[in-house]
């Protein structure tokens, strides 16, 4: 059901002691401009999504109206209601996505792009630039530090090109990079990227090391922001070491 959609994943999750690690995975259906109703391009999305995971996975079916082209979001819950197994995101489950889309949209006497056609038009478009902002939003927020942000935009398909101070992405089979910074402005600087995933880690008591939240740091990071993390991770400290003595 949507209104309880989030709460149903998670019951799962829980059922199965796997809330750790990935929490979802996120593709899209395209259509081209002007050629369905929504209405049909919902019912194709459902179809898609019962097809491919509905045996063994939870999925959100939208279909959004906001770009010039109607387009579904699915997102799947990472970990399986049937039997507890992860979902593993390998170029064969795009293949296959890629395909079973094809052909219902074939069923449905709607226009199938050729690969090559696909591949093009899908790089170049606005819809492929917010699904790599999306992504990055997502890495910055889940990450400990940027090592692990590089790891997790691995995870979800992008090629990674880190040179000195340009930071460019790139999801296969497309060859065309994009420099973030570039694209998205100068929040996604890397300089930027650092404070960010500084900024969104929780302080948790219960860290073996808080003093690390002292040490990651970026080498032109806001004096007065630094201070408050030494205090947060000062007091980290106080409240285990109180508790070893409470124990």
């Amino acid at each position: 059901m949507p209104d309880t959609s989030y709460q149903e994943m998670i019951n799962v999750k829980k059922q199965f002691f796997k809330t750790d690690g990935i929490k979802c995975f996120h593709a899209v259906q395209s259509f081209v401009k002007g050629e369905i109703a929504p209405e049909q391009a919902h019912e194709i999305g459902m179809k898609l999504a019962e097809e491919l995971w509905g045996d063994e996975f939870q999925v959100v079916v939208t279909t959004h109206l906001n770009t010039d082209n109607l387009h579904n979001h699915f997102v799947l819950n990472s970990v399986s209601f049937l039997d507890g197994k992860r979902f593993c995101n390998t170029k064969k489950d795009y293949a296959l996505m890629r395909k079973t889309s094809d052909r219902l949209c074939e069923e449905y006497g709607l226009n199938v792009l050729s690969q090559e056609e696909k591949y093009n038009k899908y790089a170049t478009s606005s819809l492929y630039k917010e699904l790599m902002k999306d992504s990055i939003d997502y890495a910055i927020e889940n990450a400990k530090d940027y090592n692990e942000f590089i790891k997790i935009l691995q995870d979800l398909g992008y090629v990674i090109t880190d040179k000195n101070e340009t930071l460019s992405i790139r999801c296969d089979p497309y060859k065309r990079n994009t420099r973030i910074e570039r694209q998205f402005g100068n929040r996604y600087s890397k300089e930027n990227i650092y404070k960010q995933i500084l900024e969104t880690q929780p302080l948790s008591p219960y860290s073996s090391n808080p003093m690390l939240l002292i040490t990651r740091t970026y080498e032109n990071y806001n004096k007065h922001k630094e201070n408050i993390i030494k205090i947060k991770a000062l007091l980290a400290i106080l409240y285990i070491n109180m508790r070893n003595y409470s124990v």
